[in-house]
């Protein structure tokens, strides 16, 4: 069974190579829904 243990290598090196994609694109999703609940929990209010 060498060629399990070479796979399962092969998964802990991807894994420590593993980067977050572009947080900034997260950010700015997370900001237009503020805005937007604020928007919105402003009509209610009114």
């Amino acid at each position: 069974m060498p060629h399990v243990a070479a796979r399962m290598a092969s998964r802990e090196e991807d894994a420590s190579r593993y980067q977050r994609h572009r947080p900034e694109q997260t950010l700015h999703r997370l900001y237009l829904f503020n805005q937007h609940t604020i928007a919105l929990t402003q009509r209610w209010i009114k």
